[in-house]
């Protein structure tokens, strides 16, 4: 009976030690499962980041594709400053034309835009005012005449010791009054466009011309007939057609490359204008910060192909300097993006980053953005190299 008992409770703990010996080996598996699963997503994941800038050439591809290798150049190269700005006219050139009088326009006799020269008549304007200071001439003028002759009169009784001495001084006071008086209205009238001695001739004009003090294109008109018009009131500006300024804005990083005397280069109308700087400002915009500086063409032809108030692109070539170039070719372009091909192993290649400063004659002053140990550079094939790279790349999705 014992003997039974006991082989009954083997049997149950040979029973459990199975269960427990499943379950263990189901645990296990399971972990394996998650374990493989996790490495391949890992492999996965290092697939997916694999480089997309390196390619390996067969040997039928390296030499149908030509590739030569070699190492930067050292060149000597023009240093350029890209800047924009504008056209304007200097002090000197431009004009804002106003009336001294107050009056009321007449007529306008020009338009925006208009080519005029000096002395023509831009607008006729009508003045009560000037009316009045043509009478106040005139009478004036009379006067003096009267004042003058009594004058001449004192003088010879005072010689003569008949007349007192205070009636000459009172006839040469009057009379000098007079004679600035005078003066000051013939001042006026001169101002006015009005001559002193015609209007002795003529009669009172009460209409007077606005003409334009130089030669030069009419930038705005500021009146239309019957408008009333004051002393301090513009009519019209005029900008001279000669002697164009150009204003560039330089950024703050090319500040101290920029000099007088430099010379420049700007597109106008499918032609190359070049031009000399005049002069540097020493003062930033604090909210651009940038640097005014103006130049002038070199040619005085040159200067009708521009325009007042045009917007300008210019090329300041700020001197010479030797540095480490490669050819054209050699350079993968991507907008902003520049890159080169380097042969890292026989057959192996990466393309990799720079950056491009001045170019010049198929050469462009490249460096690379990371550190490079005597790289051999791909100077021909190039672009069968991207070519097949982007092939690759999309055979691989």
């Amino acid at each position: 009976m014992k003997n039974h008992i006991s082989n009954r409770a083997a049997n149950r703990l040979e029973v459990k030690a199975n269960r427990f010996t499943t379950r263990l080996l189901a645990i296990l598996i399971a972990s394996l499962s998650i374990a493989c699963s996790s490495q391949s997503a890992e492999e996965e994941t290092a697939d997916a980041a694999a480089p997309t800038n390196q390619i390996t050439l067969t040997d039928a591809q390296y030499k149908s594709f030509g590739i030569a290798t070699g190492s930067f150049e050292t060149r000597q190269m023009h240093q350029y400053v890209q800047a924009s700005g504008s056209v304007e006219a200097p002090p000197q050139s431009a004009a804002t034309v106003s009336f001294p009088i107050a009056g009321y326009v007449k007529s306008v006799g020009v338009s925006v835009g208009q080519l005029v020269e000096k002395g023509k008549n831009l607008a006729t304007l009508e003045s009560m005012e000037a009316v009045q200071m043509q009478q106040d001439y005139l009478q004036t003028s009379s006067n003096l005449v009267f004042l003058e002759q009594e004058l001449s009169r004192q003088r010879t009784l005072s010689n003569e010791e008949v007349g007192a001495k205070r009636k000459l001084q009172q006839a040469e006071a009057d009379f000098q009054a007079a004679k600035a008086a005078a003066n000051a209205l013939e001042i006026k009238l001169n101002m006015l466009g009005i001559s002193p001695e015609n209007l002795k001739k003529t009669v009172m004009r009460s209409a007077l011309g606005v003409v334009s003090p130089l030669a030069g294109y009419v930038k705005s008109v500021r009146v239309n007939i019957g408008k009333a018009v004051a002393p301090n009131d513009v009519l019209f500006e005029i900008v001279s057609k000669t002697n164009p300024q150009l204003l560039f804005k330089i950024y703050e990083k090319d500040a101290n490359k920029v000099a007088v005397n430099q010379t420049f280069t700007l597109q106008i109308k499918n032609q190359t204008l070049r031009g000399v700087i005049a002069s540097v400002s020493r003062n930033f915009d604090a909210d651009t910060r940038t640097l005014d500086v103006r130049g002038r063409l070199q040619s005085t032809t040159d200067e009708a192909q521009l325009i007042m108030g045009q917007y300008i692109t210019t090329q300041i070539d700020v001197g010479s300097q030797q540095v480490l170039a490669l050819p054209e070719a050699a350079i993968i372009r991507k907008g902003e993006t520049a890159f080169v091909f380097v042969e890292t192993a026989a057959r192996h290649f990466e393309r990799v980053a720079v950056k491009i400063g001045a170019e010049q004659n198929g050469f462009a002053e490249t460096s690379f953005l990371k550190a490079m140990v005597g790289p051999k550079i791909v100077l021909k094939g190039a672009r069968l190299l991207e070519a097949e790279l982007l092939k690759s790349a999309g055979d691989d999705e």
